[in-house]
This record gives C-alpha cells, sequence and structure tokens, in this order.
C-alpha cells in the first residue's frame, strides 16, 4: 500500500499510467482545469473535478479515489508556475499550458504513483501575494535579471516568476489579476527587446511596469565591449513601450566579482524603494477580476433567425435599462452588477470563439451575448469559451421547433434515393422564413453580406438548416447539455425561448414551397453524406437549379410567409424579459444550473437489449431441436425445457429478464451512455443465437449483434467483448457468465456451437436505479 494516498499502488498503476488514464480526466480536468485550478487554488479545483465527474455519472467513491491525484497534479502545477525549487520539477519540458499538458502529465504521473509526489492539503494557491499586475526586469545580463526579479516577488509577497519572457500568454495577464494567483514578474536580457511584448500593450498596457536595471546609456558603454549603439537602441525601444511604469534603476559601480553584493546595495538604495512603491500602488488601482459566475447567451439557430434583432442596440438599451431598474430596485443585487456584453460575429475580424473565451475570461461575472450561429459543431466549443460561465441556449417557440423529417435525397451524380431518412429539429415554416428573410435583404445591407446579392444565399441558408441533422426537437435541449456538460462546462437547466411565429394554429405552406424545401434538404443530405459541399459548388447544374427553385419560391410566396412571423418588438421582449430573470437569479446556483436538471436525469444502470421469455422459449426450443448436445446440457443441468418461467416458483435458476448487456455503468460514464447509446433506445434489434456456454454454476447463449436495427439506425458496437444473454445460474450471481469463453479455455465450461443460428428478436432499453 502506497501511504501518501492510502490506496493500493497496483491499482494506481492500472489507473494512471498514461496509456489507461481516461481521456475525459486527462482533456477535462487535468487540461481544461487548468485555467479554473490557476485562478482559484488546489482546494477549489478537487471541487471541480468532483463536479465534472458527476456530470459524466461517476460515483462518489470512485471520485475519492481520485482525488489524491487530482490534489497532487494541483500541487505540481502550483509548484512549477510558481517556480518553485523542487527535485522532481523538470524546467527543460515545455511551458505547462494546455497546448502542452501532456508533456507534463506524463512526466507527472509516474512521480505520484511511486509517492514521490505528495498531496499536501495545505497547499492551495500559487502564492499568498495579493498583487494583481505585472512586471518586467530587464538587464543586461539575464542572471542579473533574475537576481532582481526575486527580490521584488519577495517584497511584493511571493509574486509568481515566469521564466521565459516569450511563453507569456494572454491566459497568464488575465489571470494575474484573480484572487489566488497574485500578479506576474518575467525577466529577460535586454538585446531581445520588447518585441514579444508589444500584442499585449494594447488590452494589459495599464497592468504593466518594466524596470530596465542598469540599462543607461553609460552603463552599456561600460559593460559592453561591442554592440553598444545596437544595445542602446533596444534600451530604447524598452522605454517607448506604452505601459503604466517603466522605471530606471542604475548603480554606480558593478565589481564583476561580487554581484550579489553589488545586487544587494542596489536593491536597498532609496531609488529601490520608491520603484517598489510605485509598484505596489499600481497593482492597488487594478480591479480584482471578478471570479463570479456569469452567462454566455448563445443561438442554435441559421441565418434569418432573427439573433442579430435580439442582440442589437435597441435591445442592449432596453436591457441595461432593465438591469439598471433591477440593481436599483433591491439594494442586494445592486451590490451584484455585471457587465453587458455583446460580440457580434459579423462585425468581428478575428476568430470568433478565442475572442469570446478572451473576454470571459477578463469579464467572468458578465452577462455575455454571443451573437453568431452556433450549430452542433460549435457546442463543444462554446463550454471552453464560456469559462466558469453558464451556457444559455437561445430558442424559437414550440411551432419553430417541431421536428421535420425527409425521406430520400439526391446525389451528386444525380441519382435519387428513396429509403433513406433523415430529420431535424426545426420545422419547414421556420426554414421558410428564414430563407425569406435572408433574400428579401436588400443588396449589400447586410453587415455579414448574406443577402440576395450572394450566388449561392439561399443554398447557404440550406446548408445550416442541415447542420442539425438527426436531431430531433423533442432531444434538442439534451443534447445541447450533453455536449456542453461533457466538454467540462455548465449549461442553464432551462433555455431562452423566444416567440417566433404568430399566435393561433400556422397555416399550411404552400405545395410548391414546401415541396422545394424538401428538395432542397435532399439535395444538400446527398452532396454531404457524398462529402460535397452545395454551398461551394454554386456552378454545379443541380445546386444551380435548386438555388433559382428557392429564390423563385421565394419571392412567390414572400408576402404570405412574413405574415406568419410575430413582430421584432414581441421576441425582443421575450429575450430582455427572460435575460433579466437570469441575472437577477444568477446569484442563486441552484435556481439556473444544470445541477437540478442533471438530477432529474435518472442514473442508467445499464443498456440492453430486452428478449421475451416466450420468444426466447422458442429459440430454445428450435435450439434443442436442432442441436441434441444442447438438450443433453439441460438435462444434466436439470432443466426442463417444457416448463421455462412457467412457474419459477421452485427457484430453478432460470433468469426472469432475459437480455443482451450492451453497456454497464462501471465501464461507461453517464454521459458516455447517453451520447453512444441514446439513439438507439426502444429500436427493435434482430439478434442470432450461434452458441451455447455453461458448466454446474452458470449458463449463457453467445449471440452476435448487427449494426443496424430493424428500423435503420446504427447500433453501437457492444461494450461487452463476450456478448450473450445469461440464461441460467446456480449459487452465483449472473455477471459471473462473463468468465465463460475463459472458463471455457481453461476446460472448466463447456462450449457449443448452434450450427444454423437462430434469430431472436429484442428492444434496447436502458435499466435505471
Amino acid at each position: 500500500v502506497n501511504n501518501h494516498v492510502g490506496i493500493n499502488t497496483n491499482d494506481l498503476s492500472l489507473m494512471l499510467k498514461m496509456k489507461f488514464l481516461p481521456y475525459m480526466i486527462r482533456t477535462f480536468c487535468c487540461r481544461n482545469g487548468l485555467n479554473f485550478l490557476t485562478q482559484n487554488g488546489v482546494a477549489a479545483f478537487t471541487k471541480y473535478t468532483m463536479k465534472m465527474m458527476n456530470s459524466w455519472g461517476i460515483s462518489v467513491e470512485v471520485h475519492a479515489k481520485w482525488q489524491p491525484f487530482f490534489r497532487s497534479w494541483g500541487q505540481y502545477v502550483c509548484e512549477y508556475l510558481n517556480g518553485a525549487d523542487r527535485p522532481y520539477i523538470d524546467r527543460t519540458l515545455p511551458p505547462l499550458t494546455a497546448e502542452f499538458y501532456l508533456n507534463h502529465l506524463e512526466h507527472f504521473t509516474p512521480l505520484f504513483e511511486n509517492g514521490i509526489i505528495k498531496c499536501e492539503n495545505s497547499v492551495d494557491s500559487f502564492n499568498n501575494s495579493t498583487y494583481k499586475a505585472m512586471v518586467v526586469v530587464v538587464a543586461i545580463e539575464k542572471n542579473i535579471a533574475l537576481l532582481i526579479a526575486k527580490h521584488i516577488s519577495e517584497k511584493l509577497g511571493g509574486v509568481y516568476i515566469h521564466e521565459k519572457l516569450n511563453t507569456i500568454t494572454e491566459e497568464h495577464l488575465i489571470n494575474m489579476r484573480a484572487e489566488k494567483s497574485g500578479g506576474l514578474i518575467a525577466y529577460t536580457s535586454i538585446e531581445g527587446g520588447p518585441k514579444v511584448l508589444k500584442k499585449f500593450i494594447k488590452v494589459h498596457g495599464k497592468s504593466m511596469s518594466i524596470i530596465l536595471f542598469d540599462c543607461d546609456d553609460h552603463s552599456i558603454e561600460s559593460l559592453l565591449s561591442s554592440d553598444v549603439q545596437r544595445m542602446k537602441g533596444v534600451a530604447k525601444s524598452w522605454r517607448k513601450l506604452r505601459v503604466d511604469v517603466v522605471k530606471d534603476v542604475a548603480s554606480s559601480s558593478f565589481p564583476e566579482t561580487q554581484e550579489d553584493m553589488h545586487i544587494k546595495n542596489t536593491i536597498t538604495t532609496k531609488g529601490m524603494k520608491e520603484v517598489l512603491m510605485e509598484l505596489q500602488n499600481l497593482s492597488d488601482k487594478i480591479p480584482a477580476l471578478d471570479n463570479r459566475q456569469g452567462l454566455l447567451v448563445f443561438f442554435p439557430s441559421i441565418p434569418g433567425s432573427g439573433k442579430s434583432t435580439l442582440s442589437s442596440s435597441p435591445t442592449r438599451s432596453t436591457l441595461n435599462n432593465m438591469l439598471k431598474k433591477l440593481n436599483d430596485s433591491d439594494p442586494v443585487q445592486k451590490l451584484m452588477q455585471r457587465k453587458l456584453i455583446v460580440l457580434v460575429s459579423d462585425e468581428h475580424k478575428k476568430r470568433y470563439w478565442p475572442e469570446v473565451k478572451r473576454i470571459r475570461a477578463e469579464y467572468p461575472e458578465s452577462l455575455f451575448i454571443a451573437d453568431k450561429n452556433a450549430p452542433p459543431n460549435a457546442w463543444w466549443t462554446l463550454a471552453e469559451s464560456a469559462g466558469n460561465g453558464i451556457v444559455v441556449p437561445v430558442i424559437p417557440d414550440g411551432k419553430a421547433l417541431s421536428t421535420t423529417r425527409i425521406l430520400g435525397m439526391y446525389t451528386p451524380t444525380g441519382d435519387s434515393c428513396n429509403e433513406t431518412s433523415h430529420y431535424y429539429p426545426f420545422s419547414l415554416h421556420y426554414l421558410a422564413i428564414c430563407l425569406t428573410r435572408v433574400l428579401t435583404r436588400p443588396s449589400k445591407t447586410h453587415i455579414g453580406g448574406l443577402d440576395n446579392s450572394v450566388l449561392n444565399s439561399a443554398m447557404i441558408v440550406i446548408n445550416f438548416f442541415g447542420l442539425y441533422q438527426h436531431i430531433t426537437a423533442d432531444d434538442f435541449l439534451d443534447k445541447i447539455r450533453l455536449r456542453i456538460e461533457q466538454a467540462g462546462g455548465d449549461c442553464a437547466s432551462t433555455a431562452i425561448q423566444v416567440r417566433f411565429f404568430v399566435s393561433g394554429d400556422l397555416p399550411d405552406l404552400p405545395v410548391d414551397f414546401s415541396e422545394t424545401l424538401i428538395d432542397a434538404l435532399r439535395l444538400r443530405y446527398g452532396y454531404n453524406k457524398n462529402k460535397k459541399d452545395p454551398t461551394r459548388l454554386s456552378l454545379d447544374p443541380a445546386v444551380k437549379a435548386m438555388e433559382q427553385r428557392l429564390r423563385e419560391v421565394v419571392e412567390k410566396h414572400k408576402i404570405f410567409i412574413c405574415s406568419l412571423q410575430v413582430d421584432e418588438s414581441t421576441s425582443r421582449k421575450d429575450f430582455v424579459d427572460q435575460i433579466t430573470h437570469f441575472a437577477k437569479t444568477i446569484n442563486n446556483e441552484n435556481s439556473i444550473i444544470t445541477g437540478n436538471s442533471k438530477n432529474n436525469l435518472k442514473f442508467i444502470r445499464l443498456v440492453s437489449i430486452d428478449i421475451s421469455q416466450a420468444a426466447l422459449h422458442d429459440a430454445i426450443k428450435e435450439m434443442v431441436y436442432q442441436e441434441s448436445e444442447v438438450g443433453k446440457a439441460f438435462e444434466y443441468l436439470g432443466i426442463d425445457v417444457k416448463t421455462l418461467w412457467v412457474d419459477n416458483k421452485s427457484n430453478n435458476g432460470i433468469i426472469q429478464k432475459p437480455h443482451v448487456t450492451m453497456a454497464y455503468h462501471k465501464e461507461f460514464s453517464q454521459v458516455e451512455i447517453r451520447s453512444k447509446f441514446s439513439g438507439a433506445l426502444g429500436n427493435t434489434v434482430d439478434i442470432s443465437v450461434s452458441g451455447f456456454l455453461w458448466n454446474e454454476s452458470i449458463a449463457a447463449f453467445t449471440v452476435e449483434v448487427p449494426t443496424t436495427s430493424m428500423e435503420g439506425n446504427k447500433i453501437p458496437v457492444c461494450g461487452n467483448k463476450f456478448a450473450h444473454i445469461t440464461f441460467w445460474k446456480k449459487g452465483v450471481k449472473a455477471f459471473e457468465s462473463n468468465s465463460l469463453p475463459f472458463l471455457v479455455e481453461q476446460g472448466r465450461a463447456s462450449s457449443i456451437d448452434i450450427h444454423h443460428p437462430i434469430s431472436l428478436k429484442g428492444k434496447f432499453n436502458f435499466w435505471h436505479v
């Protein structure tokens, strides 16, 4: 037993060697949790991992076994980033960031496994400093810069010293303001110049200081024998940086053999004390990072859905007024004011979601509205971009969120297939309005450039609609929550739902409009199946003809289609009212976070293909007739084929709920089970019985599970290498049938092949606790 964690070393070895370390632990706890760890410390990080594992359906007992690992990983990260002098820290590794975390995890794992790194509960933060700014120490020689950096760190309460200036990231500069990060000091030689810092000056210059030690012209002339003029120019470039504080610290002499004494004399001078005071004053002016949990509001929608209208200036103005009234009317809310941020993708030229992540990291408490269509391939990214925030989807009303099912597709070769089915979470009425809005935008008026002047704008809308394929309206929100929770994020238990259609029942779409939309979706689906993007094939004859059909049908029916939509003010009111409600209740975590919704999901014990007793009885009778050896085995075990399940009061060992176990909760998380098997739930499966394995204690039928259900849906691979139906047991647990193939190899059980496999139908089911 390894005393520092109190669990078996062999268990640790199996758990922690990299090839066995679960992907989700590595990615969502060790990597995605780095930012949370640097801001909140080890204890909070351990709670964060418990929350992650709970969302995956991992038991408390299992998490308890992992806790020493997480605490030790947190300690390692703190020590490494703090510049701690530990024999097990390898400074030749790449920087400890999300990009290179695996290098460190591979280095850390055997250290933890062998007890070299012990989890100390006292380690809870990076340092005890309350400093909130960045200091860059520049000297002619890097080792001198380090000595000055260490002194400044000590005087400012133990500020974290970053070893390599060129590895500083935006994340470092944001995190240095966090309550438990304690600022940042970097050091470098003058020679490199300030180029690596320039990209951060615009946003972070007011929280930076540059300390130039012996970098004046006289010192450079005295200490350097060559390249003097260039170094003077480099020193000037450091001084020209638009940062809050730039200070020169000079010494009168520099004895080569007494460097430490020289530094000591210099840093105790009045000038250095004044510099330290100025550095502290700068930090005191910087507001601490507000780490309250904020909101990331997003739109899982398509072009023309009205998201930009909901996020427009009038909405922002109304929302700000509503929030102000809320704050003025409630003293408690006034103390909890939050920044409202709207980032419009059409106005933003950089990569959108990384920018959302950057801004959310700087303003974690903010109410952030992401004005961008976010189809399923963006949901994973949302969790990372949200940081510690709650992700809130904005969805249209129930008449828009209504499943559309399409039969058939058109391929790029011109062929059609009428047997393929595909479905989408939105109605054709919703698609018709979105398409009409896009095609009736005047030329060159849309900020994102998607209007009727774009050659293939109609097919772009169709393609966006198609990105939601194979999601029904009923499971739309569950899919969103599942994807975000898989990525380690929090998704609100309720969505913001805005009215899209006028009240009352909707009239049917005109037949030609409906048929054109269906044909467009068939074409998009067929091209997509053949890895062709119709929006990039505007000269393709079929795509060109479909674009023209869509434009003509919209032009013909646009007045009717526009009459179906609700006015903008109604949708805007719904949006503003519900965001205001979220803002009011966000400090009561249980009211909106998915904790409540997760608890409403029943825990899945196993996934099965359930077989009725009658169906299995018929198959057994056929089997005994076909294979006499099976009948003899039944006789040996004392099983009467004629009376199976007729009367089990005599406790004859027959399994009462015959089934094939496809997945078990101890091998799969709840998230994995739901994401992998939910699509097959309720489907009928035609399995084949191909063998019979048995000994004196247990008996089971070997089965083969097909790849598709009778409904045509994909059947996931069985999680059990030995797919079987446990049929009979005596004095043992039913799960011991899993060992039958091994027992056969050992000569401790018998196996009979069924030469003509027998068909047996069953249904996919979840067994809940």
